[in-house]
C-alpha cells in the first residue's frame, strides 16, 4: 500500500489546503522531528528557500536521512543552477532542447546583423536568410508543472501534448512545482527553460491541481536510499537505435525496486559518475567505435558486472566471429559466406543470390 507523502512548507500551513492521504508539516516541526514518516514515503519539500545549508536544503537531507524519499532530492538542489546538468537530464529524456549557447550564437549573429535585441529567443527560418529575427508571442509558450502534471491554462494548436510533456519533464528533472518554455523554432516546439516557482505564485485552479497529485505521487528511493544495490543503466532518448524505451526502464526500476534493487539512468556525459554504482546496464547502440564502449571498459576496470561487457562488444559485434561461432555450434542460420578482397559480386550472388 503506497506510503501516505508528507509536504513540508516554510511558516504558512493554510497556504496549502488539508487534503485527505496527504499530512502537512511546518518546517520547523519536521526539522524537530516531531513528524513521522514511513520508510520509503515521499516528503514534498515547498519551502520557499532551498539554498545550500537553508531550513528547505536540511528538509530535504533529513529526509533521506530518515528513510524517506525526498522532493526535490538535495542532489537536485545542488545542481539547480547548474543550466547544463537540466538541458543533459531533459535531452536523456527525449526533449528537444534549445540550449543557452545556441541562444547565446544566435544573439551574436543578430548583433553582427545589426538585428536590434528583444525579448525572445532569436530564430533563423532560413539558412539562406543572413538576419535572424525573434520569436513572435504566439510562437511562445509558457505552461505550470505541478507534480507531473500541468496547469490547467491550454496553449495554442499544435503544441505538444500538456499531460505528456509534463510527466516528461518531471521524470527528467522532478520539480513539485515548476514553470517550462517552449518555442516555435525551424518547425517544431523546443523547451527553452525550465525553473522552480513557489506556493505563493499558484492560482487557485493551480493548487486545486496541485493538491490532486500529491495522494498519487510516488518516487523511486534517490543515490544511497536504504542500503540498496544500485544498477546504472546506460541510456540516450536522443539515441534513435535506444534497445529500451523510456517506459520501458522505468518499469525495470519499479520491478527491480521490489527485489532490493536500485536502477538510475546515466547518459553519454555521465562517465565520471559510473564508479558510484555497483553494475552497469548499457541500453544505448553498442560498439568499439561507440561512446557506450568506453562505459563497458571503465566498468570491467572497476570490476562491475557489465551488460554488454567489453568482450561480448567485441565479438558479437562481429559478423564474422558470429558466422564460425554459430557454424561450430551448429545453429541454423541464414545463407552466410565470409568473402575477402579476391571474391566479386558474381560469386557472392551465385552463391547466396541478391
Amino acid at each position: 500500500m503506497p506510503q501516505r507523502p508528507v509536504v513540508v512548507v516554510l511558516n504558512q500551513l493554510d497556504q496549502l489546503p488539508a487534503t485527505p492521504g496527504v499530512e502537512r508539516s511546518l518546517a520547523s516541526d519536521f526539522l524537530a522531528g516531531r513528524v513521522a514518516i514511513e520508510p520509503g514515503a515521499t516528503v514534498v519539500n515547498l519551502c520557499e528557500d532551498r539554498s545550500y545549508l537553508s531550513t528547505g536544503w536540511y528538509v530535504s537531507l533529513l529526509t533521506e536521512a530518515r528513510g524517506g524519499v525526498p522532493l526535490p532530492e538535495p542532489a537536485l538542489l545542488e545542481q539547480s543552477l547548474d543550466r547544463r546538468a537540466r538541458d543533459r537530464a531533459l535531452r536523456e529524456e527525449g526533449l528537444d532542447v534549445l540550449d543557452g549557447d545556441e541562444i547565446s550564437a544566435r544573439l551574436c549573429a543578430m548583433a553582427a546583423a545589426g538585428v536590434p535585441a528583444c525579448e525572445g529567443v532569436p530564430v533563423i527560418d532560413d539558412p539562406d536568410e543572413p538576419a535572424p529575427r525573434a520569436h513572435r508571442p504566439e510562437e511562445r509558450v509558457r505552461m505550470r508543472l505541478l507534480a507531473g502534471r500541468p496547469s490547467p491554462a491550454s496553449g495554442p494548436p499544435g503544441t505538444p501534448s500538456y499531460a505528456r510533456l509534463a510527466r516528461r519533464i518531471f521524470t527528467a528533472w522532478p520539480l513539485a512545482m515548476g514553470e517550462v518554455e517552449l518555442v516555435h523554432d525551424a518547425g517544431r516546439w523546443r523547451l527553452t527553460d525550465l525553473r522552480p516557482i513557489w506556493l505563493s505564485q499558484l492560482s487557485a485552479e493551480d493548487v486545486a491541481v496541485l493538491v490532486d497529485a500529491l495522494p498519487r505521487l510516488q518516487l523511486a528511493p534517490p543515490t544511497g536510499f536504504d542500503g540498496l544495490s544500485s544498477l546504472a543503466v546506460l541510456w540516450s532518448g536522443a539515441d534513435v537505435a535506444s534497445a529500451s524505451s523510456s517506459e520501458t526502464i522505468d518499469k525495470l526500476a519499479r520491478v527491480a525496486a521490489r527485489r532490493g534493487l536500485r536502477v538510475e539512468r546515466i547518459g553519454l556525459d555521465d562517465l565520471d559518475r559510473l564508479g558510484e554504482h555497483d553494475a552497469l546496464f548499457i541500453r544505448t547502440l553498442t560498439g568499439v567505435d561507440q561512446p557506450s564502449w568506453r562505459f563497458a571498459t571503465r566498468a570491467e576496470a572497476l570490476g562491475m558486472p557489465v551488460i554488454d561487457h567489453p568482450n561480448a562488444i567485441v565479438r558479437c559485434g562481429n559478423k564474422v566471429y558470429l558466422h564460425e561461432l554459430l557454424s561450430r555450434a551448429g545453429l541454423a542460420t541464414p545463407p552466410s559466406r565470409i568473402f575477402g578482397r579476391s571474391d566479386t559480386w558474381e560469386d557472392l550472388t551465385r552463391a547466396l543470390g541478391t
